[in-house]
């Protein structure tokens, strides 16, 4: 395996017996990947020729009856989570910590997805910041001011990893670059997954982008394979799925299905989602959607993927996740009153639909967003 660059901080975060584990899982796993990846593009050529995203047949999740493995103790009260950049410390400690108001999200997911660029020494970065979440020593200081994490009070951690489609570019294993979702995952796994059992916290993670439940079942094995290296019971790193395109959106029974022995919901990504209704029927001279900035969650096709959603979790005994609020508090007090009414206004309409809980990007708004979901 080939990290470049390697240096000191390399050869510290990637012990041989890690490398070993990301030569093992890229070199059984990879083709795999380049397999689901190439249907993607030949369903693509489909939709460009008028074919349209359907429901399918004959999977055992329609035809069985089946719950997803029981949800832990700590990860039942998800009524809000925040989210950001795992690569910023002082973001990560604030994410995890109470805010000026005393309010606590109920868990933080720490991303190495589309909140963050992707460079490497924001990756280095990244896994740095998760090692001292883990050990509950993460610091930062800034302008003469420093902040740490209490360790009797913090959000449950969580790590969104990137996407099937996306490459890590800074690791090649004979000659090729190795999936940036599996490495993220593996690497987060291996440096964090102990210390949060020893601890008593589930090692919980967030897969995006999926589109197909073929797909599901390619990151439930490379769970699988992490969980059997680590010494870990099958089922012990647990997942929550993002049906964020639209070709997901007509298999979530299916994925939830392939992820059963893990699963502890799915998320529905409004932004993402809207990008994929257009990407997947760009070529339908019909289907021309209005402004992007128009399209919310009370639009009729958005409304029923979001229902769709939380039946299909609450049928199996999973959480339905819903979608994210994305201001950053304005600098007025006006501008933050018409803030806080848009989010109880939207997280208010998001559990009388049944979502068990909401995402917010900042501390300011957890509890507006929080007092809108019963515990």
């Amino acid at each position: 395996m080939k990290i470049n660059p390697e240096n000191s901080l390399t050869a510290e975060l990637f012990p041989v017996c890690l490398k070993e584990l990301l030569e093992a899982l890229h070199t059984e796993l990879e083709s795999g990947r380049q397999t689901l990846l190439s249907a993607r593009k030949n369903q693509q050529a489909e939709y460009d020729r008028g074919a349209v995203p359907k429901f399918i047949q004959g999977h055992p999740a329609k035809s069985t009856s089946w719950q997803v493995r029981a949800i832990p103790e700590d990860l039942k009260d998800r009524r809000v989570e925040i989210t950001g950049p795992i690569s910023s410390a002082k973001m990560v400690i604030n994410m995890l910590s109470e805010n000026q108001d005393g309010d606590i999200a109920c868990t933080a997911m720490l991303d190495f997805e589309d909140s963050m660029a992707p460079t490497w020494e924001n990756v280095l970065s990244g896994i740095q910041n998760l090692i001292g979440v883990a050990n509950k020593n993460l610091t930062f200081s800034q302008a003469g001011k420093s902040y740490s994490l209490n360790p009797a009070k913090m959000a449950l951690p969580m790590v969104r990893v990137r996407g099937l489609h996306l490459n890590e570019a800074h690791v090649q294993i004979n000659g090729q670059a190795i999936s940036a979702g599996l490495f993220d995952l593996a690497v987060s796994a291996f440096h964090s997954a102990k210390q949060f059992l020893r601890d008593g916290k589930t090692p919980k993670f967030y897969v995006p982008k999926c589109e197909h439940y073929l797909e599901a079942r390619w990151w439930n094995e490379v769970f699988q394979k992490i969980e059997k290296t680590l010494e870990l019971a099958q089922g012990t790193l647990r997942a929550t799925f993002l049906i964020e395109t639209l070709p997901a959106s007509f298999q979530m029974e299916e994925i939830l299905f392939e992820i059963r022995e893990r699963a502890c919901g799915l998320n529905g990504g409004r932004w993402d989602k809207i990008f994929s209704d257009i990407k997947t029927l760009r070529m339908h001279a019909d289907r021309v959607l209005a402004n992007r900035s128009s399209i919310d969650m009370t639009r009729p096709w958005m409304d029923s993927y979001a229902k769709l959603l939380i039946k299909t979790c609450h049928k199996h005994g999973a959480f339905a996740m819903g979608g994210m609020s994305a201001f950053t508090p304005g600098k007025d007090p006006e501008t933050r009153r018409t803030q806080i009414e848009k989010v109880i206004a939207d997280k208010r309409r998001e559990a009388s639909n049944g979502h068990d809980g909401c995402w917010v990007s900042h501390p300011f708004f957890i509890r507006p967003a929080k007092e809108q979901f019963a515990k």
